[in-house]
């Protein structure tokens, strides 16, 4: 069995389960192999996962991966850092969206 097919008994892969402890060793080693930023149990990902347990520092490596916005992100709670770098992806955003145009 492949590391990208393990679950829980509740269907969580094991990036999501780093997520939600919170262990930055292991969220990155298992970015390093490919795992999906975006897969979803019930709605849960990784990032809301990291989100939900105010897991600041594993939610901004989840986002510098390219994981989508957790639902209910309310930049007001975050730090500084995640906020920098959410702006930054906005204007990224922005930037390609008018390129295309």
């Amino acid at each position: 069995m492949s590391l990208l097919n393990l679950a829980d008994d509740r269907g969580f892969n094991l990036l999501m389960l780093s997520a939600e402890c919170e262990d930055l060793i292991v969220l990155k080693f298992l970015l390093s192999f490919g795992f999906d930023v975006n897969f979803h149990v019930r709605n849960e990902t990784a990032a809301s996962m990291a989100l939900r347990n105010r897991h600041f520092k594993a939610l901004l490596e989840l986002l510098k991966a390219n994981s989508v916005f957790p639902r209910g992100l309310n930049a007001n709670k975050v730090p500084e850092k995640v906020k920098e770098f959410i702006k930054i992806c906005q204007v990224m955003h922005q930037s390609v969206i008018k390129g295309n145009e």
